[in-house]
């Protein structure tokens, strides 16, 4: 979680450098691919009925946003 923390705070710097929006919606994207790969949850929510599920749909949320999202410089 940290990982994805840290690379959407540096798409964000490379996108305020080179005065690209893209640069956020990759980092969004990165993001969500994240948890849909590996859904990383604490361990008092395992215990959680389909915390994996939910964890992943949050992924796919966060993909969707960074694809139909424009985000601005």
């Amino acid at each position: 979680m940290i990982i994805g923390i840290v690379f959407l705070f540096l798409m964000h710097i490379c996108s305020w450098i080179f005065k690209n929006g893209i640069f956020v919606n990759i980092g969004w994207i990165v993001y969500g691919l994240l948890f849909v790969i590996h859904p990383a949850c604490p361990e008092k929510a395992n215990n959680v009925k389909n915390i994996h599920l939910w964890i992943r749909l949050a992924g796919l949320l966060c993909i969707v946003g960074g694809i139909i999202t424009r985000f601005g410089v």
